[in-house]
């Protein structure tokens, strides 16, 4: 995932008032923290981003479904929306979602409270160095994060399978 399919997430709605006014209410009909447009100036707005997408899996992979099966859309919004929904779809999107949400959530506050006028100059050191041992924890906390994503997820999904790649075999003529 990277961070490549919440920016490609946020582009397809964003890209459109109305698919945007689309996913804004139905995330705010159901109580859920919904996407503000993207701000080159704040990166914390991956972070507020990767949360609405974990928080909102489900209606937002439900409203791509929509999106993919409406006639009144047009062919490339409907093939935008599907080939989003299927990447979102898959157990590694779920829980590269769930780790970047824990990672990007842990750096804000992190950030926010560095930048805060109260925070005491002598713990600026000890956050850096409690943020770094955090990140240095992720890849031995796979099974919590694995975890974490059955739980966004409505129904069970499996990992993607790979394609067995064979070899094609050329005979020479002798």
């Amino acid at each position: 995932m990277q961070l490549n399919i919440s920016v490609l997430f946020k582009h397809f709605f964003s890209i459109s008032t109305h698919r945007w006014d689309r996913l804004n209410q139905s995330l705010k009909s159901k109580g859920m923290l919904y996407l503000k447009p993207s701000s080159q100036t704040r990166w914390s707005a991956n972070a507020n981003a990767t949360k609405a997408l974990t928080l909102g899996y489900s209606e937002i992979t439900k409203i791509l479904f929509e999106m993919y099966y409406d006639m009144n859309e047009n062919t490339n919004t409907r093939n935008e929306a599907k080939n989003i929904f299927y990447q979102l779809r898959t157990r590694e999107m779920a829980i590269m979602i769930v780790t970047w949400n824990c990672i990007l959530q842990r750096i804000n506050l992190t950030s926010k409270t560095i930048q805060s006028s109260t925070t005491n100059i002598s713990i600026i050191v000890p956050l850096y160095n409690s943020l770094f041992d955090f990140i240095q924890n992720v890849r031995e906390n796979f099974e919590i994060y694995e975890n974490e994503s059955y739980l966004i997820v409505e129904k069970q999904i499996d990992y993607k399978c790979k394609r067995i790649k064979k070899m094609l075999k050329r005979y020479n003529k002798v």
